[in-house]
């Protein structure tokens, strides 16, 4: 026969084990209640502070009149159909994306802001829900805009250059090629640092000197540094520009030389190599003079003294070079001749390879 004293202490055992459960249980509701609470309050908090920024006057009011007040405008037959038409939102949410419980939308969780907006359905009644960009997505659109015109403006500078600078060499003609031994190389980093000031006035440059003391280089660094600045330059010399204009029709002469034009610095290289012959100072004067029209700046380097230009042989070379010292700067370069210095220094390199050799 089983123990009694063995079934009563088990017995006790049980109904120890049942109240411990029932106050368990107890203990669980207790918080679940707890939990349900403080969302409410919050719930409470939220949407009360909501309807306190959208009607300010229902901070003064008593409970009863605050009630009564969304009572008449839940009535109102635009908020009912608003109610009965409000859509579901069933958009599927990214890993850094939640619902914001004081509005019911989409926001981000990285920058708190809304990636979910409510407009009006124009026309018709009730509204819908489409996503929008939050602060830091807008941030992210705006740095990948400016990468891609980044882009496009490196592209653009590109073909600048393909057509402005049409001989391979003048691609070398920079300020980070300068060797800081020409002082007259400050004036070209002013004109580039003034570049605004010199196409508002319409201020060019007329570079003169002996052979080989810079003023192309000089140039260069100008053409190159606009250029990069995605400003149209063109550096060319006058055998190229009739070598162009040879053989071509009068109309389509008019429009090449237009062209030259569109370019908001032209720079004319070697003025005085071409050939004196009465076909080539009439072009020659055609492009100065519609340059001279176009009211954009121009650079010219010669090797001729400034004294020639001034006092011209003729009044071919007069009608040139009077609109040349009206709208240009002379700029002398006097110094040292560095084409001469640069081939010693290829000659020095040369013996060294071929000693070597």
């Amino acid at each position: 026969m089983p123990n009694i004293g063995n079934l009563k202490s088990q017995q006790e055992e049980v109904k120890t084990e049942i109240r411990q459960l029932k106050n368990r249980r107890k203990i669980l509701l207790n918080r679940k209640m707890d939990a349900e609470r403080k969302t409410r309050t919050r719930r409470l908090i939220e949407h009360g502070a909501i309807l306190e920024s959208i009607f300010p006057a229902a901070t003064a009011m008593t409970g009863e009149e605050a009630k009564a007040f969304l009572s008449v405008i839940s009535r109102l037959p635009e908020v009912v159909r608003l109610l009965k038409n409000k859509p579901e939102s069933n958009m599927e949410l990214a890993g850094d994306e939640y619902i914001e419980p004081a509005d019911g939308l989409i926001h981000c969780k990285k920058c708190r802001g809304s990636r979910q907006t409510v407009v009006p359905r124009f026309g018709g009644s009730g509204y819908f829900m489409p996503r929008c960009l939050c602060p830091c997505q807008q941030k992210a659109q705006e740095e990948w805009k400016a990468m891609e015109e980044q882009r496009e403006r490196m592209k653009r500078v590109k073909r600048r250059k393909a057509q402005g600078l049409q001989d391979r060499y003048l691609y070398d003609y920079t300020f980070s090629n300068d060797n800081g031994q020409n002082p007259v190389m400050e004036k070209a980093h002013a004109y580039v640092e003034h570049w605004k000031e010199a196409y508002r006035d319409n201020t060019g440059l007329l570079l003169f000197g002996d052979v080989g003391t810079g003023k192309s280089f000089f140039a260069g660094c100008i053409a190159n540094a606009l250029l990069d600045r995605d400003v149209p330059v063109l550096m060319t010399n006058f055998p190229s520009i009739l070598n162009r204009l040879t053989g071509v029709f009068a109309e389509d002469r008019a429009a090449f030389i237009a062209s030259l034009d569109d370019y908001s610095l032209l720079v004319i290289d070697d003025l005085g190599v071409e050939r004196n012959t009465e076909y080539a100072m009439e072009q020659m004067f055609t492009v100065i003079d519609s340059r001279y029209r176009s009211k954009k700046p121009l650079i010219v380097t010669t090797n001729l003294k400034l004294e020639e230009i001034k006092n011209p042989p003729d009044l071919a070379h007069a009608r040139i070079y009077d609109r040349i010292l009206e709208r240009c700067a002379p700029v002398l370069f006097s110094e040292k001749n560095f084409r001469e210095e640069g081939a010693r220094a290829t000659k020095a390199t040369a013996k060294e390879i071929v000693r070597k050799g």
